[in-house]
């Protein structure tokens, strides 16, 4: 029998897009890989702020983000952020644009990484304005639910692992 132990060597920073070494709890506290600079409940400027929503320091808001994907997760950071936006309806605002925008990116400027990313943190957000309050869903919702799907499948068939080659 053989006692193999593999650890895992890649590192990656934040301006590779998904951040797979760098995890934060998401819904349920399942750990999730972050994105560039802003993607990722609690994470915003490239570091971590706990729990998800507590305010962020203003310069972390100066950090530049890496792509028009992480842009728009910058905002909704600020959206999300106690401090710079107390409108409990903010919440909202944010998760709606969020979507919006992730849509309004033409596919030509989404890499693979952010394809995948994009698509699943729409489908977080449409979650969340559910949760908050489903009368403010879009009446296109599932327009962004197919677009979501469809910039997943396409992130899963063109990414590609550093390493991946070794296995």
């Amino acid at each position: 029998m053989f006692n193999i132990m593999l650890q895992d060597t890649l590192i990656f920073s934040p301006s590779e897009g998904i951040n797979w070494d760098f995890l934060v709890p998401g819904p349920g506290g399942i750990p999730i890989p972050t994105y560039g600079e802003y993607g990722g409940p609690g994470y915003t400027g490239g570091e971590r702020y706990l729990p998800a929503g507590s305010p962020s320091p203003v310069e972390a808001y100066e950090v530049r983000p890496i792509d028009p994907l992480d842009a728009l997760f910058r905002l909704h950071d600020i959206a999300y952020d106690p401090v710079l936006t107390p409108d409990p309806n903010g919440r909202v605002a944010g998760d709606l644009a969020l979507i919006e925008g992730i849509a309004a990116i033409p596919d030509n400027q989404l890499d693979a990484d952010a394809s995948l990313y994009g698509g699943l943190a729409t489908i977080f957000a449409i979650e969340q304005i559910a949760t908050q309050d489903h009368s403010q869903l879009p009446s296109n919702t599932f327009d962004y639910i197919l677009g979501a799907m469809s910039d997943i499948q396409n992130g899963l068939q063109n990414l590609h692992l550093p390493g991946a080659d070794l296995l």
